[in-house]
């Protein structure tokens, strides 16, 4: 009998333990490398707007409350951090809560104490390092004043949300209200000063957008300039911490296509012209002009 020797697996079979075994190391150490930097770092940012500094921050607006009974606020002041950084960071300060009743006739009281204070919720929004909670309670032997509890949790401080500068912060969300033209791009730049290729500014209207809160968000819609509309892509990018709207996109890309065409109207877009002019969205040999803008510096946004 004859034997033939035996042929090796394809290299393809052959390899593939070693491919998978590969993969699982290299994404266990890309875990643990996450999870290290994530309990180490102390580049963690408090998810708060206009804050007077975003890593451990002396003065913190904590919660304002109001019923048909009750209605006040808080806040701390001289606060002292320790453990910044890790899964729950503490400090201590000064803490002034007011409140009015209505058997009062709302008449304001206050009261200052000595707090402990904790911030927590850390999370990783789009790769931004955050917390998303605050809480106060009264120091060791402090008493609380009456109506404390409704004031001690900081409803100031809000959750993983990719702003699109003053787009979402403002609450003008058109992903909410897709015939408007809310959105003023990053910077505001876009729309109201002239860029290269977009002299006299663009308006983004209509916009409807995937991807909102990764590290890339794309929307197509209706671009004004001037007297005419076109068919628009936007591409947001390059998300970071910002002061005066927490996590934001910083760089945005403008894209208008088609010839264009007189407005129709200076309020919202029909959904037929915005159907019409997305049409033209990248079409070969549609006119197509570009843009680029981003934060100014005097934003002080921070990856």
């Amino acid at each position: 009998m004859l034997l033939l020797p035996l042929r090796p697996p394809p290299r393809s079979v052959a390899c593939r333990p070693l491919l998978i075994a590969l993969v699982a190391l290299v994404l266990g150490m890309t875990i643990a490398w996450q999870s290290a930097w994530a309990a180490t770092s102390s580049t963690v940012y408090l998810n708060q707007p206009r804050l007077e500094r975003p890593v451990e921050p002396k003065i913190l607006q904590i919660s304002e409350y109001s019923s048909p009974s009750i209605e006040g606020g808080s806040s701390v002041s001289g606060l002292s951090w320790s453990s910044w950084g890790e899964t729950t960071a503490t400090g201590t300060g000064e803490a002034t809560v007011e409140w009015g009743t209505a058997a009062t006739g709302f008449h304001q009281e206050h009261a200052s104490l000595a707090v402990a204070v904790s911030a927590s919720g850390r999370q990783l929004c789009d790769g931004v390092p955050i917390y998303t909670a605050v809480e106060m309670t009264p120091a060791l032997g402090v008493a609380a004043p009456p109506h404390f509890s409704l004031f001690q949790h900081d409803k100031m401080v809000l959750p993983c949300e990719v702003h699109g500068g003053n787009f979402v912060a403002e609450q003008k969300e058109e992903r909410t209200d897709p015939l408007g033209c809310f959105f003023s791009g990053v910077s505001n730049n876009l729309l109201f000063r002239s860029v290269p290729t977009y002299r006299f500014g663009v308006g983004f209207c209509a916009m409807r957008w995937t991807g909102w809160g990764s590290d890339r968000a794309v929307g197509i819609g209706v671009g004004r300039k001037i007297e005419q509309q076109y068919g628009i892509r936007v591409v947001l990018s390059r998300p970071e911490w910002c002061p005066a709207w927490t996590v934001s996109y910083t760089q945005e890309t403008a894209e208008l296509w088609g010839k264009g065409e007189p407005l129709t109207g200076h309020g919202n877009v029909t959904r037929a012209a915005a159907k019409r002019l997305e049409s033209e969205i990248g079409r070969r040999g549609q006119p197509h002009s570009l843009a680029h803008d981003s934060t100014p510096a005097s934003a002080g946004c921070q990856p």
